[in-house]
């Protein structure tokens, strides 16, 4: 029995409350969330085939007549010259990547409310003494945070502790950038000039669509607007004629949150948030929720002659479509190809790479499917567990064709949680468990400071940000600080190649 006030507040917050009985109901008669945790046999390791490093000196072979005949679909075969097996370098890779720029979209898990990103008891959880020297730095975040979706926040810190841009206008800037790069490839290879909106695949390479929430959709909605008057993104929206201040959006449901494991095998609705009565807590149901809301998008996209889309996280700076990884996509068979790094001291929320008891290569989440403690007794020696960037590059044909299949089978977990909330249990999907349905698949091992710059706690934002090897030696003995020198140098770069910034007296701005 729930209370009147419960079930208003409930309605408040924005909560299916229909959803949130249906998982509760399915839970308590076993039809979901008790799905064993993953027994991991070992830790997968690069071999050039399955798992491809991509780094400068990558070299890709492949079969000239198969791979021509795939290209062919994009009205590219002409790219390819020679015949037996050839051996492509990063450049010949990057420029049948930038090809098939009009024939891909973007997608962005923007998610719900950042619940976890400002917790003071998972931002102190990560490094106590790090978390002590930077506690100003983290009360002002946090206060920025509160009731706001993580897109919309500073996506890093200037030198001098100001916010800077959000995630997602610096993902708007970079997908222009990448627009005009395909621009003057095309005026090269045609002789004439070429716009962006012009492009073929249904014009607008890189169409942009997302997930967003219907508890932060206004807010979300009302950054993108404003990107035709930002000076990052105006002057790039009139040269190439493509508006990405609006994205294709589909809407993912909030549900409530539920009980500790720790107050009985039989679940009810968690509603002392904060410790008050009859007060729920609204959180998203997971990424992995996409493949039901976003079905209908990918089937739009297919019908407007996109053939592929990229997908991941908003709070990633380092994800943005990688022309490596395009080319190599184009010219193999596999359905899917997924982003993996070397697993830090930082990397302690999100999937690894395993071999599960049957064998088979999948995703493990930590904590949901397999336990820290696995982790690390698997990370023993000289292993190192490949950690999951929460970015997959997919093949339309396919995502289209499998998509029921997949949104019914991806396994619903519920994690008990301790934050400034209160403890309960919170169900999830998670995106990245598609990569165990999947039997024809390629992980692309990347340099973590390159393509995973991403921030599920504040700290990591104020670490990668300002982290600096003049700082003091007992912070340098620290792990998380060590990664952090490296993430800092990391972001600098993405700044200015990728994003295309300078440094200021004024922070970042437009090279």
């Amino acid at each position: 029995m729930l209370s009147e006030k419960l079930l208003k507040n409930m309605e408040g917050l924005g909560i299916d409350i229909d959803l949130s009985l249906k998982i509760l109901e399915d839970y308590n008669s076993g039809r979901i969330g008790h799905d064993p945790r993953l027994i991991a046999k070992d830790i997968p390791e690069i071999d050039g085939k399955g798992i491809i490093a991509i780094q400068d000196d990558l070299e890709y072979q492949v079969d000239a007549r198969a791979a021509r005949d795939r290209l062919s679909r994009l009205g590219l075969a002409d790219m390819l010259k020679g015949s037996g097996t050839l051996r492509l370098d990063r450049r010949a890779l990057e420029k049948i990547g930038c090809a098939v720029l009009p024939f891909t979209a973007f997608g962005i898990l923007t998610g719900g409310g950042s619940t976890t990103y400002a917790d003071y008891k998972r931002n102190a959880g990560l490094d106590a003494g790090l978390f002590s020297s930077f506690k100003e730095e983290f009360e002002k975040g946090a206060a920025l945070a509160r009731g706001k979706p993580k897109g919309i926040l500073p996506a890093f810190l200037n030198p001098d502790g100001s916010p800077g841009p959000s995630y997602l206008r610096l993902k708007q800037r970079a997908l222009l950038l990448l627009v005009k790069e395909w621009e003057r490839a095309e005026e090269e290879r045609l002789g004439k000039k070429v716009r962006g909106r012009d492009a073929p695949g249904g014009g607008f390479p890189l169409r942009p669509f997302q997930m967003a929430s219907i508890s932060n959709v206004d807010q979300i909605t009302a950054s993108l607007s404003h990107a035709i008057d930002d000076p990052l993104t105006a002057t790039l929206i009139r040269e190439t004629g493509c508006d990405v201040s609006r994205f294709k959006t589909r809407l993912q449901p909030m549900i409530a949150a539920y009980s500790h494991s720790a107050e009985g095998p039989r679940k009810t609705f968690f509603s002392r948030a904060q410790g008050e009565p009859d007060k729920p807590l609204a959180l998203p149901g997971g990424h992995g929720q996409n493949f039901l809301v976003l079905s209908e998008i990918y089937r739009e996209l297919r019908r407007e002659g996109k053939r592929y889309a990229y997908l991941s996280n908003v709070d990633n700076i380092g994800a943005l479509p990688s022309l490596r990884e395009l080319g190599i996509m184009a010219l193999s068979s596999c359905r899917a190809g997924f982003d993996f790094s070397y697993r830090t001291a930082m990397d302690v929320k999100g999937g690894i790479l395993i071999h599960d008891a049957a064998g088979r290569v999948t995703c493990g989440d930590i904590g949901g499917a397999i336990s820290f403690d696995d982790v690390i007794a698997l990370e023993e020696g000289k292993k190192r567990a490949l950690f999951n960037c929460a970015t997959g590059l997919f093949d339309l044909d396919w995502l289209c064709d499998n998509i029921d299949f997949i949104s019914s089978n991806i396994p619903t977990r519920f994690s008990d949680q301790d934050k400034d909330s209160g403890r309960y249990s919170q169900a999830e999907q998670n995106t990245w468990e598609v990569i165990g349905l999947l039997d024809d698949f390629l992980v692309f091992a990347v340099d973590k400071s390159e393509r995973f710059l991403a921030a599920k706690m504040l700290m990591e934002t104020i670490l990668m940000s300002l982290a600096h090897e003049d700082l003091s030696a007992s912070g340098k003995a620290s792990p998380a600080w060590e990664t952090a020198i490296s993430l800092r140098k990391g972001l600098e770069a993405l700044l200015i190649h990728r994003y295309g910034l300078q440094a200021s007296a004024k922070g970042w701005i437009p090279a």
